[in-house]
Formats: structure tokens, C-alpha cells, sequence
């Protein structure tokens, strides 16, 4: 089902309209998350 999805043919499209928002949202806050982290060990 999730190889499906990922070429688009499943139930739910998940790289369209709002989840792609929260998928980019969500990657956004990791790496700024990553960095604050990293400077707080060095």
C-alpha cells in the first residue's frame, strides 16, 4: 500500500495539498531542531 502511494495510485496521495504542507512544515522544524542541538554540544 505505501508503494502504491508513493507512485501516486494508492488511496491517499500524499505528496499533494496539505500533507505535502505538513510533511515540508515537519522537515523544516528537524533541521532547525538539528542545528540548535548541534550548536548546544559544540
Amino acid at each position: 500500500m505505501a508503494l502504491k502511494n508513493m507512485r501516486g495510485g494508492g488511496l491517499w496521495n500524499v505528496f499533494k495539498g496539505v500533507m505535502l504542507q505538513i510533511f515540508v512544515f515537519d522537515f523544516v522544524l528537524m533541521v532547525g531542531n538539528f542545528w540548535m542541538a548541534l550548536a548546544l554540544l559544540v
